[in-house]
């Protein structure tokens, strides 16, 4: 019996080494299949999909499964497969054989969905499991671990790792494949607890464990990525720490690892380039910078190791955030200096549009201007021989809108240019891409300069938008596009400018009701800027519309309550302005003040709006143009509101203006509070020679009393 029975086990034995073997021969055949992917820096890029079974790995499987169907399953069998599937680290494949269309992307899987369903087979097939298999496990959670989806595979490691010490099953290798997986887990300007998690996970390592340098130095180097990562506060000076830590071990290390280099570097001015609110940041993060570029200069680094753009634009956008382009534009020249001796570093279009945004940034627009031209200059001509460095839609946008912001005369009509030149580029497919925001920042510019012919120039490109379906930027435009220019409309001089502002609030609607396109939804500025047309062309009836288009702005956020058309002042104000502009019969004029009147009584009792000093100011206006002077009535109405005023703390300029140029002497004495107003000097009276109270929460405070006036 007991030979048959040694014969039966060296079967069995011989069955299983035949599984294993051919296993293991399949992998060797076809292991060199696997793409090569490293798992450091590319993790930033999101892993391909195997479309075919190249390494042999999910054949692996099926002969583990045929073994399992055999019951002659052992650990062993389960580590070959294990093995087997770590070797395609962050790669992801279809989970069904056929991998037709029909797969859902659940179908999708990676290596530590695999292991995970491997562990529990094991565990259902009383097959034992050591802490090696445990491992790797952790190890598959590690590698696949990312802040993307919500698979978390690091919180599914932790979980197995308490399982794991509760039994005391468990040794160093898996606190650091847990910490790992928490460090890959923590997402970019993201609350830090996947590194806090991690920092956990070191300290534990470091105090109650003796590993080897190298493998300290690879767990400090993955707690601090993470904490680079992290917008948690102190995550700079933990970064800081763990970085400091690194230096002193790398010191005293006889043989060099290669995790200490240029990505180390990198990772810590990534912590410090995140501190927006911290003083001293983009300092520090330079002074990084320096250093880094000084041991690379000197060999201090591996000899693949080369300085990475990613820190020279962290640094660029840490002193564009503080107002100091001349310190980013520094950091680029020092980058393209540096970049002569690299293999790998090479500027791109990024690093100079951080710095073009930079300078478009800064106090001063007009020097902000020159360095924005000369940058994309410089750009177009190293762009002959460092494609990298093509001018994009970023580029040329920043460019655009430097030009808007220097207040030069003649700027929108170089912002058109630019315009004009980006749709030839993006005709060509130049690395441009002509969007809606481009259109919009060039009648923008044309809305507030003053240009006579502004209107006419931005309603031609908004006619070039809504063309474009006809050629190859299919551009549309938007309700910002339409308000800009109706805002042109409103501000120039043309005859017609309401009837044609009507008409684009008309044609935005049109298309919004079609579409049903949120962009191009008209919100409170589209009403308010119609209605600010109307009120500046005195046209009969300009002020019934006026107040139609007041209620109909009213009464749609009553009934959406879309913060986009809550109202505020301005419409209120400007219908006012419209009834004080009326040019009419006695009829019109007591019609357009019955509507000024209303609106003047709605916005008094409004819980939206309170009346402004402008608010009095147009009261006022009103009266005086639609009303007898010094009539009772007109006398009533503009005493109570300058009172109001007063009691408010709205007295201005305009104000007192409006006051003195429809009152008689008497009423504004009585409203001054004084006895000795002069008509003729009354003309330049200032709020400054009133008391301060009347205009307190006006910009208009500095006291100022002229000789001759006294209360």
């Amino acid at each position: 019996d007991t030979q048959e029975e040694e014969e039966q086990q060296q079967h069995y034995n011989a069955r299983v080494d035949r599984f294993h073997s051919d296993m293991i021969r399949l992998l060797e055949i076809r292991s060199p299949n696997i793409p090569p992917l490293s798992t450091r820096m590319e993790r930033r890029l999101r892993p391909n999909i195997l479309q075919d079974d190249v390494d042999g790995a999910e054949r692996v499987l099926q002969m583990l499964q045929h073994m399992v169907d055999l019951g002659i399953a052992t650990e062993e069998s389960y580590n070959i497969a294990m093995d087997a599937i770590l070797q395609r680290k962050r790669l992801r494949w279809k989970r069904n054989a056929s991998r037709d269309d029909s797969s859902t992307p659940t179908d999708v899987i990676c290596a530590a969905d695999q292991l995970e369903e491997l562990l529990q087979q094991q565990s259902c097939q009383d097959v034992p499991i050591s802490i090696t298999t445990y491992n790797k496990v952790l190890e598959a959670y590690a590698v696949c671990a990312t802040p993307r989806g919500d698979r978390n595979y690091a919180k599914r490691a932790d979980a197995l790792l308490e399982n794991m010490m509760q039994d005391d099953h468990y040794n160093v290798d898996s606190l650091i494949h847990t910490l790992h997986a928490w460090s890959w887990q923590q997402a970019n300007l993201q609350d830090g607890a996947c590194a806090q998690r991690a920092h956990e996970l070191l300290q534990l390592i470091v105090e109650e464990y003796a590993v080897e340098d190298a493998v300290q130095m690879q767990c400090y180097d993955w707690v601090l990525e993470a904490w680079s990562k992290s917008s948690s506060p102190g995550s700079r000076q933990k970064a800081d720490d763990i970085f400091s830590k690194m230096k002193q071990l790398n010191a005293t290390m006889t043989t060099d690892c290669g995790i200490f280099n240029t990505e180390t570097y990198s990772n810590v001015i990534l912590a410090w380039t995140k501190c927006a609110d911290e003083a001293g940041s983009a300092e520090r993060a330079h002074a990084l910078l320096q250093e880094m570029i000084h041991h690379y200069k000197d060999g201090s680094f591996p000899p693949d190791s080369e300085p990475e753009l990613i820190a020279f634009n962290g640094c660029i956008t840490a002193w564009a955030r503080i107002a100091r382009p001349d310190k980013g534009e520094r950091i680029l020249w020092d980058l393209e200096q540096v970049s002569r001796d690299c293999q790998r570093l090479v500027p791109n279009a990024k690093t100079y549009n951080s710095v073009l945004h930079a300078h478009v940034k800064s106090r001063d627009k007009l020097k902000a201007l020159d360095k924005a031209i000369a940058i994309v200059q410089h750009m177009e001509e190293k762009c002959k021989h460092e494609p990298a460095v093509t001018p994009d839609s970023f580029t040329y946008n920043t460019l655009m809108k430097a030009w808007v912001q220097s207040g030069q005369a003649h700027a929108p009509q170089e912002a058109e240019a630019i315009l004009s030149k980006m749709e030839q580029l993006a005709l060509r497919r130049k690395l441009v891409e002509i969007t809606t925001r481009n259109y919009n920042v060039v009648i923008n510019a044309y809305a507030k300069s003053k240009d006579r012919l502004a209107a006419s120039k931005a309603h031609a490109l908004l006619r070039r938008m809504e063309a474009s379906n006809n050629n190859d930027n299919h551009v549309q435009p938007d309700i910002i596009s339409y308000t800009s220019v109706i805002e042109c409309y409103a501000k120039s001089c043309d005859f017609n400018a309401s009837l044609v502002a009507e008409e684009l609030l008309q044609n935005a609607m049109e298309r919004y009701e079609l579409t049903h396109d949120k962009t191009l939804m008209p919100n409170l500025r589209t009403y308010t800027m119609t209605i600010q047309a109307l009120a500046l062309c005195p046209r009969q009836g300009n002020v019934v519309k006026a107040r139609e288009l007041l209620t109909r702005l009213t009464e749609l956020y009553d009934s959406t309550r879309d913060d986009s058309l809550r109202p505020n002042e301005y419409p209120y104000n400007y219908v006012i302005n419209c009834a004080a502009n009326t040019i009419g019969t006695n009829q019109e004029k007591v019609q357009a003040f019955q509507i000024a009147t209303r609106t003047y009584q709605e916005m008094r009792n409004s819980h939206l709006v309170q009346p402004d000093s402008f608010t009095h100011a147009f009261w006022i206006k009103a009266c005086n143009n639609l009303l007898p002077l010094n009539s009772e009535l007109h006398t009533k109405c503009v005493s109570i509101a300058f009172e109001q005023c007063k009691k408010d703390g709205l007295v201005t300029n305009q104000v007192l203006n409006r006051l003195v140029q429809g009152s008689s002497t008497s009423v504004v004495e009585s409203l001054l509070e004084t006895t000795t107003f002069n008509q003729e000097r009354g003309q330049q009276l200032q709020v400054q020679d009133l008391p301060s109270s009347w205009s307190r929460n006006t910009a208009q405070q500095q006291p100022r009393r002229p000789r001759g006036f006294k209360r």
